[in-house]
């Protein structure tokens, strides 16, 4: 897979508690997205919006980069919102891991 790196998003979220205190779209806090812009600028965005979580985890075309992103905020945003991502996901986590593993 060949990834187009002005087009990726960072993006992380915040939720009332871990995965055994969320349940509903109400635990959700807020989304934030890293995105560089036409001018290749990076811009954050941040939002409580359901159709803009939507938005960006259901479309198959996004490549979304996230810290310990896998484990927990993939999991948080499909128990909460009840859909299935769609947008490849890169876990930091796991890159850390890779290069740090002494």
């Amino acid at each position: 897979m060949i990834i187009d790196l002005d087009k990726v998003l960072v993006a992380d979220i915040e939720a009332k508690g871990l995965l055994d205190a969320i349940s509903t779209e109400e635990d959700f806090h807020v989304l934030s997205v890293g995105f560089k812009d036409s001018f290749g600028n990076w811009k954050i965005k941040s939002t409580t919006s359901r159709e803009s979580v939507l938005k960006v985890f259901g479309d198959a075309s996004n490549v979304i980069v996230g810290h310990y992103f896998i484990p927990y905020d993939a999991v948080a945003l499909e128990k909460m919102f009840k859909f299935k991502i769609k947008a490849t996901i890169i876990d930091s986590l796991a890159i850390s891991w890779y290069l740090h593993n002494t």
